[in-house]
Order: structure tokens, then sequence, then C-alpha cells
């Protein structure tokens, strides 16, 4: 369109349509502007978050790297990548390192601390996790998904009346 000559919005469009829930218009977006765009960064991004999100971890893994590719800084796709190496791939050294990584690139992203606490409470290291977990919710305070990590957190360290706490905001969000 006359708004968007080089065609970029889609990876915006796709992100909210998967935030949504709007998976199929999600995708369908996705594959059209990465099929005009190969090469467009914020695109694979999104790609690789909503695969996470759809339990499709090769794709996602896929679309990071790629992401990464052009763009090795991407703090972004470094998240998304270290979630799917410890989600599926099941290697937590290198989870733990591209998750480092990512921290010092972007301390303030909210979706990737989530993801690092669940990490972290995902290999037993539970006391490590709720801080984390609380900077989460610092960082989304009203986010179902960090709301309902720091409850998870919280039940294994044995602080149940924090963990419904947190449940509860959660609830109510």
């Amino acid at each position: 369109s006359e708004r968007d000559p080089e065609g970029r919005v889609f990876a915006p469009l796709a992100d909210a349509y998967r935030r949504a829930g709007q998976i199929p218009e999600a995708v369908r977006l996705l594959n059209d502007g990465l099929a005009r765009l190969p090469d467009f960064v914020p695109g694979h991004v999104v790609a690789a978050q909503l695969y996470v999100e759809q339990g499709l971890g090769e794709e996602a893994g896929l679309a990071a790297r790629r992401a990464l590719e052009l763009d090795p800084d991407n703090a972004e796709a470094l998240y998304t990548l270290a979630t799917t190496t410890f989600e599926y791939d099941r290697a937590w050294t290198e989870a733990a390192a591209l998750f480092r990584r990512a921290i010092a690139l972007d301390p303030d992203y909210a979706q990737g601390i989530t993801w690092y606490c669940v990490f972290l409470y995902g290999i037993g290291r539970w006391r490590e996790a709720v801080p984390w977990c609380e900077r989460g919710v610092e960082l989304d305070p009203l986010g179902v998904n960090a709301l309902a990590s720091l409850r998870e957190a919280l039940f294994l360290v044995g602080d149940y009346e924090a963990g419904l706490r947190a449940n509860s905001r959660a609830l109510a969000v």
C-alpha cells in the first residue's frame, strides 16, 4: 500500500494476530511477508515466537536461527532460540549460554525474562528462578504467563501463600 510501500508491516500485524490468538491469520501474513522479504529479521522473529507457542520446536529453532544469521545480536531471537534449545533439544548448557547472551543484550524483554524463569525452575534451580519470575512480572504486570510462572516458582520453593497471591492476580487478568 502507499502507507507501507516496502510491505514490512506484516511482521507487527502478524505479531498482533499471534497475541490475539488468531493463529491462522498470523501464519498467513508471515508466510506471505517472508516470501516477499526473506531477509526481514522481525518477520523471522515473530515466526519463531509463534512456533514456540504452537509447540513447533523445530520450526521455531529454524526461524530463530535464520533471524540470528541476519542479525546476530537480536535479543528476541536469542531468547526464542534459548527456549527452543531448552524445551525441545534439552541442551541445557547451550540454552543457559543463549539466555545469558540474550539478557546481556536486552535485560528488559519481559517475555524473554519469563522464559528464563521457566528455564531455571525447569532445571531445578527453583530459588534462583523466583527473582527472575518477579522481574518478568515487574516488566509485564498484566502478563498471565509471567504471573503463572511466578506462581509455579513460588510453589516449588514452598511459598504457597505468595504463590496463591500470584495465582489470584493471574486469574484476575
